[in-house]
């Protein structure tokens, strides 16, 4: 499963299921400014049977399933990452350095699900800077 998601009133949501096939709207360039560029890419890994267990409503994203079913979690962060790609300036519409990050969701002692974040640059309009002032 493939999301990217933005901020404010020109929220672009895309949804990938591991068959291909899309739910929701899609994330295509819809004539708007950067500040329709997405926020977040995610990317999460399911075996068949858990993901047809949670994921009721493929439409709407991971975190809608698991709330509506109250489900407990524990996110065991495995690493952080921060890099330069391409790939994600495209995504983005922001050059990098990029900042992502993988865990494990665990539910009841048993891996849940992999997920993979991957955050844009224009966070920091928001949340502050990723680095501190430097020191003269």
């Amino acid at each position: 499963r493939e999301v990217v998601l933005g901020l404010g009133s020109g929220e672009r949501k895309s949804a990938r299921d591991r068959d291909g096939e899309s739910h929701g709207e899609e994330g295509e360039d819809d004539g708007g400014d950067a500040s329709d560029a997405p926020m977040v890419y995610a990317a999460s890994w399911w075996s068949e049977e858990t993901f047809r267990a949670y994921m009721t409503d493929s439409r709407t994203p991971m975190w809608t399933n698991l709330r509506e079913k109250n489900v407990e979690l524990y996110r065991e962060v495995r690493a952080v990452y921060r890099g330069e790609s391409a790939a994600l300036e495209e995504i983005f519409d922001a050059p990098g350095p990029f900042w992502g990050r993988h865990y494990i969701f665990w539910h009841d002692g048993v891996p849940m699900t992999v997920v993979y974040e991957v955050f844009s640059p224009r966070l920091e309009r928001a949340i502050g800077p990723a680095e501190g002032k430097k020191k003269a």
